[in-house]
C-alpha cells in the first residue's frame, strides 16, 4: 500500500490548514495507519473507512465534504480500474452533484493495457478477488455524459521516461515512437491520469 497521501500532507508542498481524505477500505487504512503512527502529516489528514460500493454512505461522505469544503479535487488512484463502466458511471455523477467537487484527478489505463494486465498477472488478481475491468476506449472522453469535462491527459509511459522511471525498453519505444504506427503509439499511450473538471462548476 503506498502513503503517498501522508507522504504529501507531510512535506512543505501544501498548507496546514488543506483537508485531505483518505477514503479506502477499513483493512488498507489500518495498515497504513499503523504504517504511519509515528510519522504524523502536517496537513489535517483524516483516514474514512469505507467501501465506495456502498452508495448510500459514499453520498453521505460527498455530502458532508462538500457542505465543509469550497474547493475540492478528487483523486482516484489504482482503483477506477476495479470497477466496471456501470460503476464508474454512477461514482462519476454522484461526484459531480456537488459544485464544489471542482477537479478531479483519475488514473486510467487503456484496452491495451487492460489486456497485457491480465495476460500476465490475471491469475493474480483473479486469486485476490480483485479482477480489473475498466479501460474506456474513448479514454477520458467517457466522463463527459456523467457531468465532468475532460481537460487534460497525461501518459504514464511519457511520464515515467521524463523522469528517468521507465523500464529501458519503454524509454526506447518513446523514443523513436515515430517509427511505429501512430495507431500503435496511440494505444500505448492510453494509461495515465485524466484531469476532469465538474460540469457544473464555475
Amino acid at each position: 500500500s503506498r502513503d503517498w497521501s501522508s507522504d504529501v500532507c507531510s512535506s512543505d508542498l501544501l498548507p496546514s490548514d488543506l483537508k485531505w481524505y483518505d477514503v479506502d477500505l477499513p483493512d488498507i487504512l489500518h495498515y497504513k495507519e499503523t504504517l504511519l503512527k509515528d510519522h504524523p502529516p502536517t496537513c489535517q489528514l483524516k483516514y474514512i473507512k469505507l467501501d465506495l460500493s456502498n452508495l448510500e454512505a459514499r453520498n453521505q461522505l460527498f455530502l458532508q465534504v462538500a457542505q465543509t469544503s469550497q474547493k475540492v479535487l478528487v483523486i482516484s488512484e489504482g482503483f477506477l480500474m476495479y470497477l466496471n463502466p456501470a460503476q464508474v458511471a454512477s461514482l462519476s455523477q454522484d461526484l459531480s452533484k456537488h459544485a464544489q467537487f471542482k477537479f478531479w484527478l483519475a488514473e486510467l489505463i487503456g484496452p491495451l493495457q487492460l489486456k497485457l494486465i491480465k495476460r500476465r498477472w490475471g491469475h493474480h488478481f483473479k486469486a485476490a478477488n480483485a479482477v480489473m475491468n475498466f479501460a474506456p476506449r474513448e479514454g477520458m472522453e467517457f466522463f463527459n455524459p456523467y457531468g465532468w469535462t475532460p481537460l487534460e491527459f497525461k501518459s504514464s509511459l511519457l511520464e515515467a521516461v521524463k523522469i528517468n522511471r521507465a523500464p529501458s525498453a519503454a524509454s526506447l519505444l518513446a523514443r523513436f515512437k515515430f517509427l511505429f504506427p501512430k495507431f500503435l503509439v496511440k494505444k500505448l499511450n492510453t494509461a495515465g491520469i485524466a484531469l476532469l473538471k465538474n460540469s457544473s462548476s464555475h
